[in-house]
């Protein structure tokens, strides 16, 4: 990876803002690329951070494996990516995010032109946005004029942006309306390429692979957003659950980890949620339950009231792995 983003920066030509390590911000682009490449770029640097991050803590940590866990120690090649990440950010929100619209910039020279749904996604996705900035234009990913993603690739991102910035109900009511109008299409796997412009009982041309991994986001989003289930450490030893109801009444579904399968089901109504897990005994679990609006909710865990932390403004309990009832419930007085 770190050779990947070096080979990148490298080739200038190739980038749309120049990045240096000096944490000065780049100029304004004098060439035609976008969002994709840069957010891209962006995210990568994030990952070598991170990774970096992790092998300074576990080489001074003589290479305990427990040292994952442990406080990490930022070494001089984690700064370095740092700064450069830190330079990539600024120009990208300068030149790349209207604030006034809540959309990527065109940076066509045919200006009249406007952005698509895919460069602010993954604009949002990447995480270079300001919360506020990254809230404001997951909201208007539908907005009139912001033009149709042209690939099932592309709603992945639409799909984790609106997830990550809480608006649950508009990334269902986007699977219904895209993945279902391909299932009316007669699909019984996932095209590669398919729009919502196609016309009524159209047929995918041959070239167009008509089962592609890339074009199958629900098949991520369902078990990690709606049913939460997602890793919080390699090889689920530690697993989130966070469900994201996103309008429904009720989910449940099985995740394969190497430590074996994490069952999970959950039923709301207006006044409880109860999630029950069933995890290996291995696994520890976070369980984040929904924010909610009014008076706070009593979170019950295995029959008896207990204290949660705050996690993203969503109640959270700890557990050991085994089976679990959790309720978030209106408090009795």
């Amino acid at each position: 990876m770190i050779r990947r983003i070096r080979q990148l920066r490298a080739s200038q030509a190739s980038l749309l803002f120049p990045v240096s390590t000096s944490g000065q911000t780049p100029q304004h682009p004098q060439w035609d690329q976008g969002a994709p490449l840069n957010c891209t770029l962006y995210a990568d640097y994030k990952e070598t951070i991170d990774t970096r991050r992790d092998i300074d803590g576990w080489m001074t940590a003589g290479f305990d494996d427990s040292a994952w866990a442990a406080p990490q120690v930022i070494g001089a090649a984690a700064k370095r990516w740092g700064q450069a990440c830190a330079a990539l950010t600024a120009a990208m929100r300068a030149h790349l995010y209207d604030p006034s619209t809540g959309r990527a910039r065109s940076l066509r020279r045919d200006t009249a032109t406007p952005c698509g749904r895919y460069d602010t996604a993954l604009l949002v996705w990447c995480g270079a946005l300001e919360p506020r900035d990254g809230l404001f234009a997951s909201r208007n990913l539908f907005a009139a004029n912001a033009g149709r993603i042209g690939s099932p690739f592309h709603g992945f991102f639409v799909l984790d942006a609106l997830f990550d910035n809480g608006e649950d109900g508009a990334a269902a009511d986007f699977m219904r309306r895209f993945w279902g109008a391909m299932l009316d299409l007669g699909a019984t796997t996932f095209y590669e390429h398919y729009s919502l412009d196609w016309a009524a009982n159209s047929v995918p041309e041959r070239q167009n692979s008509q089962c592609h991994g890339w074009s199958a986001a629900p098949a991520y989003a369902l078990p990690a957003r709606v049913l939460g289930v997602r890793p919080l450490a390699p090889g689920f030893t530690h697993v989130l659950v966070e469900p994201q109801t996103a309008g429904l009444a009720w989910a449940a579904g099985v995740v394969p980890t190497p430590a074996g399968a994490v069952r999970v089901s959950w039923q709301r109504s207006p006044m409880l949620l109860r999630v029950e897990i069933d995890a290996p005994q291995s696994c520890g679990l976070v369980v984040s339950l929904p924010a909610t609006r009014g008076r706070m909710r009593a979170v019950i865990v295995d029959g008896k009231e207990t204290a949660f932390a705050w996690r993203n403004g969503r109640q959270a309990v700890e557990c050991a792995g085994g089976r679990h009832a959790i309720e978030q419930a209106e408090p009795s007085a």
